[in-house]
């Protein structure tokens, strides 16, 4: 999968997903933006379980980056 990924690493816009460092475990999606103008659109946000890669969470959220 790295590989995949791997040609969007240098994109205007990335979002970059975290756990949480607390007890929540909560994921964190930040989105970073070289543009000069503002980005709106949808992230797709899926969580795999990496025993048998099934999809184990699947949500949309539109996004809206300031410059």
């Amino acid at each position: 999968m790295l590989h995949y990924y791997a040609q969007n690493f240098l994109a205007p816009v990335l979002p970059s997903a975290y756990v949480a460092n607390d007890e929540s475990y909560d994921v964190i999606v930040e989105v970073v933006s070289d543009a000069v103008t503002t980005f709106s659109g949808s992230l797709n946000v899926q969580l795999f379980k990496l025993n048998d890669m099934s999809a184990g969470l699947s949500d949309t959220i539109d996004v809206v980056v300031v410059s």
